[in-house]
């Protein structure tokens, strides 16, 4: 059978994006790579333990219970088809000065704790009310790898609000670490309070773990969609107390002036404070056709810049540094025919990135009012819950003009089974 999911034309987003550029009103605008040189990549950020080889001594760990999996699981599959995909929930923290263990360093003294969660597959660690003196620095970790280090951080923060937000990795177990000057005397911590974001879903499977290759499929076999592929980033954001899963991609202005636009679903991402906690992944894919999984690399925070919830889009601008070798996406303003050829590039169910080709389908208002939505019907590959927000590009000019939301296609339910 055909497979259909329903999406938004980007009438509304894509006039937001033009309204940023030189010339608002203009109908589109195509996708470019980096225009101005490109740094050399830095060395990764290293915490303290590991900048001066203090992995040999364990840091205490403050532990937090069990979370009632198989019942979120179950809200889940019950819930909102329309509402990103839950993968963590946020558990708050009783930590205290005591809890974790002082170890002299070059220059002054680190406070470490680990946090880990029973049961827990994935998580990361939120600040609240971060203020730290003069010489003092914080850094979230991951202490399994360098991939999840975020830091230094001194003051009131990287966006001086006070807030400061690790990032998901693999495993249960996430650590604090704080840097006080010699002659500084403390005598509780940094922060009001601290949360610990508890994954109960495993979102760092591989699609080849899953065994879905039926109906997943790798761009980069796709050398045409490089660029789009560039310009494609899986999204993990907090709201309400849990994490969500959505995709999303930069997006080009008329200007072509790098302006780190990234769109995605209004139902993903509506408000600041989500957008704060954003941390978008570029290159998570395969470093070769259906080969090993690449990390990717990680950009943290976003400002909202416009959303639209009768047509369920976002435009946010993104906070962080983007890597080297990103692209920016093109766009059209206006609505392509029934029957056009069109693809995605998305992360069904926070795995690497995949690609989707389709048609377009009819229009119609199954996800909402207004004359802005539209089907379309999976001719090889399909999507699941985390690939909202992703494009919709016309095939042949390599152009948005929609994002995915409100459907129901699963590589893992029966009655979508894809007949391609």
């Amino acid at each position: 059978m055909i497979l259909r999911r329903t999406v938004v034309l980007t009438i509304a987003l894509a006039s937001a994006t033009s309204a940023m550029a030189s010339a608002p009103g203009a109908d589109g605008a195509f996708g470019h790579a980096a225009l101005a040189p490109q740094q050399a990549p830095k060395d990764p950020v290293q915490a303290f333990s590991k900048r001066f080889a203090l992995e040999f001594l364990s840091a205490p760990t403050f532990l937090t219970g069990p979370v009632d999996a198989p019942g979120l699981l179950m809200e889940d599959d019950l819930g909102d088809k329309g509402a990103p995909l839950r993968f963590a929930v946020q558990v708050p923290l009783s930590l205290s000065i005591d809890d974790g263990q002082w170890i002299p360093v070059p220059g002054g003294r680190v406070w470490r704790c680990d946090v880990a969660g029973i049961g827990s597959v994935n998580a990361r660690l939120h600040l609240v009310g971060l203020d730290l003196g003069a010489g003092q620095q914080v850094f979230l970790d991951d202490p399994a790898s360098d991939l999840g280090t975020v830091g230094p951080l001194e003051g009131r923060g990287r966006w001086n609000d006070g807030e400061a937000w690790g990032i998901f990795t693999p495993g249960a177990t996430t650590r604090i670490e704080w840097f006080v000057p010699e002659g500084t005397a403390v005598t509780a911590l940094p922060f009001e309070r601290a949360e610990y974001s508890h994954g109960y879903r495993d979102v760092f499977a591989t699609i080849a773990q899953e065994m879905a290759a039926q109906c997943h499929y790798d761009p980069v076999c796709y050398p045409t969609w490089a660029n789009q592929s560039n310009a494609a980033g899986r999204m993990t954001f907090t709201s309400g107390g849990a994490s969500y899963l959505c995709s999303g991609q930069l997006m080009a202005t008329t200007a072509a002036d790098e302006t780190p636009y990234f769109s995605t679903a209004n139902h993903c991402i509506s408000t600041q404070s989500e957008a704060a906690s954003l941390v978008v992944q570029f290159f998570y894919r395969a470093s070769t056709c259906n080969g090993t999984n690449n990390a990717g690399t990680a950009v943290s925070g976003a400002d909202l810049v416009k959303t639209y919830a009768t047509s369920d889009c976002t435009l946010l601008m993104l906070k962080g540094t983007l890597p080297a070798g990103v692209f920016w996406a093109g766009w059209m303003a206006s609505n392509p025919a029934n029957g056009t050829a069109s693809v995605s590039i998305h992360h069904p169910g926070g795995a690497e990135q995949d690609i989707s080709f389709c048609s377009k389908y009819a229009t119609n208002n199954y996800c909402g009012t207004g004359s802005n939505w539209s089907e379309v019907a999976w001719t090889l590959g399909i999507t699941e819950g985390g690939s909202s927000g992703s494009a919709l590009y016309v095939e042949s000019t390599q152009q948005l003009y929609g994002v995915l939301t409100c459907g129901g296609s699963s590589c893992r339910s029966e009655e979508h089974t894809s007949e391609l």
